[in-house]
């Protein structure tokens, strides 16, 4: 379906749809281009589509990915994302619009214009399926009327972002009081397994959107939202939605809920954990049960074994070795120092035929003249640094996607993102301007594939591929 089939009749001449989309319809474009891949609507982007959950468009613009927008095939790359957006403008900012009016709780969508410049502000960082989670926003109208809102809360127009709406209304304030109701009563559990449980921790698997907001009681989650939309089944359909539930929590309230097929995994906050430390260092027996049951765990780069990932590592490093050559060929044929020089040599050595010109077979076949990496040191050190980053052992891999996921700037990494990692280690590790053209080639070419035919719950085998488009 279309995103202009989607327009809401209600509500449109009060508020002025077509004033909003004038006013801020390029910068929704480019905060959906910011926005990571799996954090993308499902019903705006066909999950299954992507190639790259973890990444974000724009972070990797020489990337072509193969995505469908509103079911139609669209490559990202290598043109920037929000290029690639604007050529479906009207339906892509209709489809937004439309989202934040649906959250909007009031008859003349007076927080509409308001959530789309929050939303804006945010950078991408709040998922459009956050907007509005559990209806905040009406607690917060109603708690206006009753004057439960603090003067300085008052005017939500000094919020400049939904986050930091959002936690002030949670540090603040009571919703359920703003909202006078007695939500806290005792909620019907729903149908749920246990899945695992030990001394440290019960895991839970909500079956319904009943169970997913009863051990949810507490958090942010969307799964969990008793008020407005709840996205349970959009992930539920996908996978296992797993709640753990702390026996001995660090702090009241402690909980995670862990979601495999979106390589989404939060604290009760809703905010991204480090899903390897979460597992290793809290939870290592849950984990050996999950390396067991989960097959998408094993896919994921930090919990990947040496097995898996050496035979990858390997074939990126040939695959990129061989670019690395014929680059350093290309520069060697541009180089006129270099052919002076060994003309130079050549004269010297005596290599000139009965015309006195430079016999270039006899220079051929003179080893200490055709070693340029020899000539240009800058570009040996260069090439010795990728090669050392290309051989990383699986250990120095697993390190590198923890770290990246640990930053926030990554969902956890699968290990279809392997050039991913390769090209933020070069990138940190030895400097982007020197290795523009390395790291340029590995976003643009490398392709790190499995086997779907494998079946459900089957380890994937993984090649490397060479493509400019995915």
């Amino acid at each position: 379906m279309r995103a202009h089939e989607f327009q809401t009749k209600t509500a449109l001449n009060e508020y002025r749809r077509d004033v909003t989309a004038q006013s801020y319809g390029d910068k929704l474009i480019q905060t959906l281009a910011n926005t990571r891949l799996s954090h993308l609507p499902t019903d705006l982007v066909n999950p299954s589509s992507l190639a790259h959950t973890a990444m974000t468009p724009t972070a990797y613009p020489n990337k072509s990915i193969r995505v469908e927008i509103f079911g139609q095939p669209v490559i990202y790359g290598p043109a920037d994302a929000a290029e690639i957006l604007q050529s479906l403008k009207l339906d892509i900012i209709s489809y937004i619009l439309n989202v934040i009016e649906q959250r909007d709780p009031t008859p003349n969508k007076e927080y509409t214009q308001w959530m789309a410049r929050s939303w804006i502000n945010g950078a991408g960082k709040t998922k459009l399926e956050d907007l509005n989670r559990d209806d905040i926003l009406s607690a917060f109208n109603v708690g206006k009327r009753r004057r439960l809102i603090n003067p300085e809360h008052a005017d939500i127009n000094k919020f400049k972002t939904w986050d930091q709406f959002e936690n002030t209304m949670h540090t603040v304030y009571d919703i359920d009081e703003l909202r006078g109701s007695n939500d806290k009563q005792e909620r019907e559990r729903g149908n749920a397994n246990t899945v695992y449980e030990d001394g440290q921790v019960r895991v839970v698997v909500p079956n319904d959107e009943t169970a997913a907001c009863y051990y949810g009681q507490g958090t942010r989650w969307c799964t969990a939202s008793t008020q407005g939309h709840n996205f349970f089944n959009t992930y539920n359909k996908q996978g296992n939605l797993y709640i753990l539930l702390p026996k001995k929590p660090q702090y009241e309230g402690e909980k995670y809920q862990l979601h495999f097929p979106s390589n989404q995994f939060m604290d009760e906050t809703d905010t991204p954990v480090n899903v390897y430390s979460l597992l290793s260092d809290g939870y290592p027996e849950f984990l050996a049960y999950l390396k067991k049951t989960e097959p998408r765990i094993n896919s994921l780069i930090v919990f990947a074994n040496d097995e898996t990932l050496k035979p990858i590592i390997d074939q990126i490093a040939e695959l990129a070795d061989d670019y690395l050559w014929e680059y350093i060929s290309e520069y060697e044929f541009g180089d006129d120092y270099w052919t002076e020089w060994r003309t130079e040599q050549a004269i010297e050595r005596g290599y000139v035929d009965s015309d006195g010109e430079v016999d270039w077979d006899r220079v051929h076949e003179d080893d200490a003249l055709n070693d340029y990496l020899d000539f240009n040191d800058e570009l040996r050190r260069s090439y010795k640094n990728i090669l050392g980053e290309l051989k990383s052992t699986p250990e120095q891999i697993r390190e590198a996607a923890g770290e990246m996921q640990s930053s926030g700037d990554y969902d956890a990494l699968g290990i279809e993102d392997m050039d991913i990692v390769f090209s933020h280690m070069i990138y940190e590790n030895l400097g982007k301007s020197d290795n523009f053209e390395i790291i340029r080639w590995i976003d643009n070419n490398i392709m790190v594939l499995h086997d779907t035919t494998r079946g459900p719950g089957v380890a994937p085998a993984w090649t490397v591929k060479l493509s400019s488009k995915r």
